[in-house]
């Protein structure tokens, strides 16, 4: 009776685990087809697996970079053109794109309020996948991420056109694996004065709400590029520093606020800005910390060894670059704060294009009148 039992009791486990294997096998023959991609599993497709590659649901989406995970991801540092870049990430769409860009760009931005230009850029969205709508000069909007943070990246430039194309194919795809609602907004200064960091942060800062009610700005240099997809660029903890190490230096000072910063748009404008009294590199980062300071919000970071970030290699500052009163106008940070920045910026109007991975706003920016002293008030 016992051995008949026995016998019984491991048919039925048999037929139990045979039953389960073939619906297995069903479930993956059903999945395997189950894409409009015939020969690519479904389960392969939506990146469930954390060393499968992610594409889209739609065939449009084959860039390499939208293939990473969490964790480290070492940027591509080799040289690359904006032209392939654009045609890497946008794919077959990049006609339509360069299509709607000529009308925009033709008829002039300054025609445009914001109401009338967020219609026309609503018109030309492309929808790109079942994660993101594409607007018009590289506005990505999650579709399943309805409180998503809307960030603006603003990068001050001059002179660095080889590295652009490095910085885009890094940090485009970066920032759609975070899921974020965002545009670059690229801030050239057009003439041969000393570079001003601030300034164009502020010209930046100012335009970019012409496009949308950002919820915070994110301040990046743009020879700096992020190596782990953990380092969040998200609106939360702010104001930021993102980078906590670079190759050279491993470990910044805690006291270091240089290279890539964030705000909250409210933060930024409680700040006055950036300084625009700094006409070459450095010292606009220490007057940028003194005024998050002086305002009482407390300073972050991101953790240790996810704000680490890899350089793109170019030709360094000289002396004469150099801002030769920054140590002095550092100390004065507090005291020029309420008049040096947003409140004293003029700029005659900027040349805006519209490209496809980024907005370029140029702009012929120059020294301001000396602004009075004052102690500011919290």
């Amino acid at each position: 009776m016992f051995l008949y039992f026995t016998h019984e009791l491991t048919s039925r486990r048999l037929r139990h685990l045979l039953g389960i294997g073939v619906v297995t096998v069903l479930f993956f023959i059903t999945n395997l087809f189950a894409n409009e991609n015939a020969l690519t599993p479904a389960w392969f497709v939506r990146g469930k697996i954390l060393n499968a590659k992610y594409y889209s649901t739609r065939r449009n989406w084959k860039c390499e970079e939208l293939t990473q995970t969490d964790g480290e991801h070492a940027p591509n540092l080799t040289f690359i053109s904006t032209e392939e870049v654009e045609r890497k990430i946008i794919g077959e769409n990049i006609q339509e794109v360069t299509s709607s860009l000529s009308v925009i760009n033709s008829e002039g931005f300054d025609i445009f309020n914001m109401t009338s230009l967020r219609q026309t850029f609503n018109r030309s969205a492309i929808n790109f996948s079942d994660d993101f709508a594409y607007l018009p000069g590289g506005h990505w909007k999650p579709r399943k991420f309805n409180d998503s943070s809307k960030v603006a990246l603003l990068v001050p430039f001059r002179n660095r056109e080889q590295v652009l194309g490095v910085f885009l194919r890094h940090m485009v795809p970066f920032l759609l694996r975070q899921r974020l609602e965002f545009t670059i907004f690229i801030i050239e200064q057009a003439n041969n004065l000393k570079f001003n960091r601030g300034m164009l942060a502020n010209v930046g800062f100012k335009e970019s709400l012409r496009f949308e009610d950002w919820d915070c700005i994110i301040l990046h240099d743009i020879d700096f590029l992020p190596r782990y997809n953990n380092n969040s660029y998200t609106c939360k903890n702010m104001p930021r520093h993102l980078m906590s190490g670079i190759e050279k230096r491993p470990k910044l000072l805690p006291s270091e606020f240089n290279g890539v910063t964030g705000f909250s748009r409210e933060q930024f404008v409680m700040m006055n800005g950036a300084p625009n009294r700094y006409w070459g590199w450095g010292g606009e980062d220490h007057d940028l910390r003194t005024r998050a300071e002086v305002k009482g919000f407390n300073i972050s970071r991101t953790q240790w060894p996810y704000g680490y970030y890899d350089h793109i290699p170019h030709a360094s500052h000289k002396d004469s670059d150099t801002e030769p009163k920054r140590r002095e106008y550092v100390k004065q940070a507090e005291i020029y704060l309420s008049q040096d920045g947003l409140s004293n910026l003029n700029y005659p109007k900027p040349e805006v294009y519209f490209h496809p991975l980024y907005v370029h706003i140029m702009v012929n920016i120059s020294k301001l009148p000396r602004p009075k002293p004052r102690r500011n008030s919290r």
